[in-house]
């Protein structure tokens, strides 16, 4: 289950893209910032990665500042912008690891987001393919549902709260 940088940024594109609806028609990068420094982002998303070993999802995303929490079924991603927390509640577990390379991605966002074919923006709906040439893959994606609201203010939603986890939890710190 431990997390490396291309699924992350499978997992970290719902979170990132966010910004398209209005990038499409504005400056991307002071909107992106805007949104990332003050507000919070939700959406739902599903996406499919075409190659060798396809892969498909679909989840709730939430994004806030450098925090992001991403849900699909039993597994959940959250970040509070130093650690990134990977649980499978399903088999109780969770990994632990230092944000690292992947915030970039939400650091750089620009980067990711120009290599964005296929886009289309439509009211609250957002779509496209992200290639990866390295691997011989795609992932196509659909954000829909995308709203904004002011800041909760505290990143406790963002972490796994090690402390309530029972004895048959497995926690692997990493960082």
């Amino acid at each position: 289950m431990r997390t490396n940088t291309n699924i992350l940024r499978w997992f970290l594109l719902p979170a990132v893209l966010f910004s398209l609806a209005a990038a499409a028609r504005d400056d991307a990068s002071a909107y992106l910032k805007s949104l990332l420094d003050s507000g919070r982002v939700t959406a739902v998303y599903t996406y499919d990665v075409d190659g060798s070993v396809p892969v498909n999802g679909c989840g709730m995303a939430v994004l806030e500042g450098n925090c992001f929490r991403l849900s699909s079924g039993s597994l959940q991603i959250l970040c509070d912008g130093s650690a990134i927390y990977t649980v499978d509640a399903s088999s109780k577990e969770v990994y632990i690891e230092s944000v690292g390379n992947a915030g970039k991605l939400l650091k750089d966002p620009q980067s990711l987001l120009s290599g964005i074919k296929d886009l289309k923006v439509s009211g609250t709906t957002v779509s496209g393919t992200l290639p990866d040439a390295q691997n011989g893959s795609a992932l196509h994606f659909i954000l829909s549902e995308i709203t904004t609201g002011a800041p909760a203010g505290s990143k406790d939603e963002f972490r796994f709260d090690s402390a309530s986890a029972t004895p048959e939890w497995v926690i692997t710190d990493l960082r």
